[in-house]
């Protein structure tokens, strides 16, 4: 009796598993068909730590939301960025005018007031030469003492806003004649928010990146993934940060990374950019188009004020301050529409 009322139980037990294997197949199986790689137009992937996604009609691009802002930390390093106008005081300097066979002679000029580079007054200024070469004068005007390029200036030193006196020079070279302008000035301190280095998350889409495929059957599909920091953005934030301006992964970047790490205490390794593709087989219903959309993700290091926002100076005009995209991630958005 005991045996038969074992094999009972065993059978039962058997019997009992058999149907709940069924049914946790049956709903894997329901489960696998339901969902797919392919989602609507509309459908959002919310990714918390970068901003959200949201698939697109079939004629747009994907809308991404607004950059999220993981770190910012006050910035106490040198800042020496690329300006196009500078509002200034204390403007004054000389001009040398050199006829080089014959004699030279410098005069001094200077201008009151705080004043953009592009509002210098014009200097009406007169050369007294030896006889042998004759006496000249020349007016000179705002973009002769200014410039008609972009300039580094090192607003900032270990932190500091820079207190002394700026000076360049402009040379002008002609048969037998050689000008020397030089322009001094000093910044005009008031006004500069806090300068802060700050990281943001977002994503990249790059036109060109889709890819559409119709029609029912296999499909392969390749995608290209990016990796690390592209060269010119290491040799331009080099730059501004006065660590040389020599593309290298090497000692610059290491420089980079050091002094992103001690303001921000967010362990970062920038390396050099590399890309990979990688092809993946997909299955298209017959009654769908779907759509391969590449996005990447990028960790951007850049000036910001204390909010995170882009820093602006009301006596500056810049034209970069230069900026770290670290790409870190490859997003593949796969939407589907269907076939008219």
């Amino acid at each position: 009796m005991k045996i038969k009322s074992i094999m009972r139980v065993i059978s039962a037990s058997i019997t009992l598993l058999a149907f709940f294997m069924f049914l946790f197949i049956g709903c894997s199986k329901d489960d696998a068909n339901d969902e797919s790689d392919a989602f609507s137009p509309g459908h959002t992937w919310p990714e918390g730590d970068y901003p959200a996604l949201t698939a697109p009609d079939f004629n747009d691009a994907p809308t991404i939301g607004d950059p999220v802002l993981t770190l910012t930390a006050k910035h106490v390093g040198d800042f020496s960025p690329l300006l196009l106008q500078y509002l200034g005081k204390n403007w004054h300097g000389n001009v040398n005018y050199n006829q080089v066979l014959c004699d030279d002679d410098t005069r001094n000029w200077s201008a009151d007031g705080e004043l953009w580079n592009t509002e210098l007054p014009s200097q009406h200024l007169y050369f007294d030469l030896s006889w042998l070469c004759g006496d000249e004068d020349f007016t000179y005007n705002a973009n002769d003492f200014g410039w008609d390029l972009s300039r580094r200036f090192l607003l900032m030193e270990e932190g500091e806003w820079n207190s002394s006196e700026f000076e360049y020079e402009e040379v002008i070279a002609t048969p037998g004649e050689i000008t020397t302008l030089r322009t001094k000035f000093n910044q005009v301190l008031t006004g500069y928010p806090d300068l802060h280095m700050s990281m943001h998350r977002d994503w990249i889409y790059e036109y060109g990146t889709d890819v559409i495929r119709s029609g029912e059957g296999t499909r392969e599909i390749t995608t290209e993934t990016k990796t690390g920091v592209v060269d010119t953005q290491i040799s331009t934030i080099s730059e501004t940060l006065q660590l040389g301006a020599e593309v290298s992964y090497g000692p610059v970047s290491a420089s980079i990374n050091q002094t992103f790490s001690s303001e921000t205490t967010n362990q970062i390794e920038f390396s050099e950019f590399t890309t990979k593709t990688i092809t993946e087989t997909y299955i298209i219903p017959a009654d769908e188009t779907w759509r391969f959309i590449t996005l990447y993700g990028v960790e951007r290091y850049s000036f910001t004020d204390s909010n995170g926002d882009q820093w602006e100076s009301p006596n500056l005009v810049t034209e970069e301050f230069g900026y770290i995209e670290d790409h870190v991630r490859t997003f593949l958005m796969i939407v589907k529409y269907k076939s008219t």
